[in-house]
Parts: structure tokens; sequence; C-alpha cells
């Protein structure tokens, strides 16, 4: 037997034309398989139907995550600031609650405002709101709810801002 020296394949940054060739053939005998294919097909039609799903479950239950907020909000007479009376007002309403508009900011003690639900995700609704009952003192959060067609979850709240 012949001493051969060792190679230095494993070092070279590129992988060897041979190997390359092999997994090209590997993938393509995979995408070729039909039991594959057809099982891929499926799996993306049942991820794309979810996602829609999800979608039109967030849609229909926005309206149910502005009302449980703004009852969260709405525990005794309050205030909405200027500002913020024309996206809050309606929510507020249609919770069946009815807050004082103030003319100015200084005469809103306590004070509370909501904005419109958003949907990062599919299932996924989100709800900013703000109060306070000092005039120079509030915090505002963003309230997390998973939604399955209506069905309304509190899943948490994070802290956006405080003063």
């Amino acid at each position: 037997m012949r001493f051969m020296p060792p190679t230095l394949d494993y070092l070279s940054p590129l992988p060897q034309p041979s190997r390359v060739q092999d997994c090209l053939q590997f993938l393509l005998r995979i995408i070729r398989n039909e039991r594959v294919r057809r099982w891929a097909m499926g799996a993306t039609c049942v991820l794309g139907l979810l996602a829609v799903a999800g979608v039109v479950s967030s849609s229909v239950s926005k309206g149910e995550c502005e009302r449980r907020t703004a009852r969260s909000l709405g525990k005794g007479p309050f205030y909405v600031l200027p500002e913020h009376a024309a996206e809050s007002l309606p929510i507020f309403h249609a919770a069946g609650i009815w807050p004082k508009q103030a003319a100015t900011i200084p005469d809103a003690v306590p004070w509370g405002g909501i904005k419109h639900a958003h949907s990062p995700w599919p299932f996924i609704v989100e709800v900013d709101y703000a109060g306070g009952t000092y005039r120079q003192a509030g915090r505002g959060e963003r309230r997390r709810f998973f939604c399955l067609f209506g069905h309304v979850f509190e899943i948490g709240e994070s802290m956006r801002w405080t003063s």
C-alpha cells in the first residue's frame, strides 16, 4: 500500500462539484416524487386557509375587543381629551359608556382615550388605550386578544408609556 497524504477538502469554502450534483439529484428525486408533491401542496393549502381564517376572525372580532377595553376604562365618570375625542367617543358609545368631552386639557380629570383595534397577526387583535387620574399623570397600554370568530380571549397587556 502506498501512503496517501491527507486532503484538505474539508477546509474548502465551496462544496465539491460531486457533492453539489448529489444534492441536486436528491432534491430532484424529492420534487419528482408524487406523494411528496401532494403532501407539500396539501400542507400549503391548509396553511393558506388557516391564515385567511385568522384574518377573517380578527376582523370580525375587532369591535368586541374595542368594547371590552372601553368597558375596563369606563368605571366611573371621566373625560375624553379633545385630541382623542373623534376616535374614542364612537368606541365608548358602542360599549354603552358616555364620557364627557373636555373643552380644554386642564379640565379633563380623570381622563381616558382608546384607539381603533388593529390586527398584527391572524387571530390576534391589539387595542391601544390610555387613562389618567391627574392632570399630568397617566399611562398608555396595549391590550392583546386572541380572537376566534367573535369569541375574545385576553392574552395580556404591555405598557407603552407612563408619566
